[in-house]
Parts: C-alpha cells; sequence; structure tokens
C-alpha cells in the first residue's frame, strides 16, 4: 500500500467513525422521544390532580393539574406553545419519523465507504 491509499484509507476511516457517531447520536434522540412517549400516555391517562413537578435533579415542587391537560411545549427559537397531549405525542412521531428518514440516509451514505474499505483490506 503506497502512502496515497494509507492517507485515503485513513480519511475513510476517519468519516466512518463520525457517520457512526451520528447513527449513535440518532438512536440517543429516538430512545429519548420514546421515553417522552410513553411519558405522555401516562400522563394522559393520570387521573390524579396532586403531582410533583421536578425543579432539579432530586428537587421537587408539588403542584395541581389542571382539567385540560395541556403542555408548554418549546418548538424552536425559545418559543413556547400550548398543546395537548395528543398534539404532542404527534409532533413526537413527526420527530422519529424525521430522525429516522436521517438515519437512513447516513447508513446508505456509510455503504460505499464501507465497501471502500472491505477493498483494501482485502488487497484489491
Amino acid at each position: 500500500m503506497n502512502q496515497e491509499q494509507y492517507q485515503e484509507l485513513q480519511m475513510l476511516d476517519a468519516q466512518l467513525r463520525q457517520m457512526q457517531q451520528v447513527v449513535e447520536n440518532l438512536d440517543n434522540q429516538l430512545a429519548q422521544i420514546a421515553e417522552i412517549k410513553e411519558a405522555l400516555a401516562v400522563f394522559e391517562k393520570t387521573k390524579e390532580d396532586a403531582v410533583l413537578i421536578p425543579l432539579a435533579n432530586g428537587i421537587f415542587a408539588q403542584g395541581t393539574l389542571s382539567k385540560d391537560k395541556t403542555l408548554a411545549v418549546n418548538v424552536g427559537s425559545n418559543v413556547v406553545v400550548e398543546k395537548s397531549v395528543s398534539e404532542t405525542a404527534k409532533m413526537m412521531d413527526d420527530q422519529i419519523i424525521e430522525l429516522q428518514n436521517y438515519r437512513h440516509e447516513i447508513m446508505a451514505q456509510m455503504e460505499p465507504l464501507v465497501e471502500k474499505l472491505q477493498s483494501y483490506q482485502s488487497g484489491e
């Protein structure tokens, strides 16, 4: 293997590692959204009025739920809007689809890089 091939191999390896990190981050985001969806489902079924509101790690305030169970949702750029539980769950579903599509795109981009690396390793 000559110097130029070695440099290309290192570059391909670095690109793959970076893409793998992106996929890992996407998987973490998808897991967090799944937890949010689960929490929304539990919240929607909650019949209790009194709740504990987390302020910081291990610090809670007592509160009371309103009957309509509207949520204040940050939609970006520090803009908060009121949404119902079902609207918020739909928003989470949309984010899941968007993240899954992006993950699929990254995985598709990784395939030719893996093939090229394998060809170097097999000595082609």
